[in-house]
């Protein structure tokens, strides 16, 4: 009985042996025919991602300096409304900035310093010191008149 199944275990060794070894003729006949079909891709995708390369570095600097330049037109821009807009360009046409001069607070209406509060003036190239010596109120200004034109339809529920 030992001999029988010592011979079944020899068989049953031997079909494994081969099973395995044809598994593995048949993988490494796949793995050399993959790679003869990648063996003359190579070749042609490296010199494509080379030459990728070496218009993405003449295109670069070219793209980096037109974003740059956009950008300084931008912030010149920006500049220059600063320039128009800001409160010394406000100063240099004319107006003042007053403010009260015990708490440093901006007047904007004359009930804000009543008579005898003692006030910083600035002006477009310096300041003053000016006291409240009578008050005048003015009316509130009208809304501004609406352009006349062609009426529009409404839309949506009346």
């Amino acid at each position: 009985m030992r001999k029988r199944v010592r011979a079944m275990f020899g068989t049953l060794l031997d079909r494994a042996t081969r099973s395995l070894a044809g598994r593995l003729t048949r993988s490494a006949v796949a793995a050399e025919r993959l790679g003869e079909r990648l063996t003359p891709t190579l070749p042609s995708r490296l010199a494509q991602d080379a030459q990728r390369l070496d218009r993405a570095v003449r295109l670069l600097p070219l793209i980096a300096d037109g974003r740059l330049s956009t950008a300084r037109a931008s912030m010149d821009a920006a500049g220059a409304a600063l320039t128009v807009l800001g409160p010394q360009a406000t100063l240099d046409r004319g107006y003042a900035i007053v403010r009260r001069d015990d708490d440093d607070a901006i007047v904007r209406r004359p009930s804000e310093a009543p008579v005898g509060t003692a006030l910083r003036v600035r002006v477009a190239r310096g300041e003053l010191s000016a006291k409240v010596t009578a008050q005048t109120a003015t009316p509130a200004a009208a809304p501004p008149a609406r352009a006349a034109g062609p009426k529009r339809a409404r839309r949506g529920p009346p």
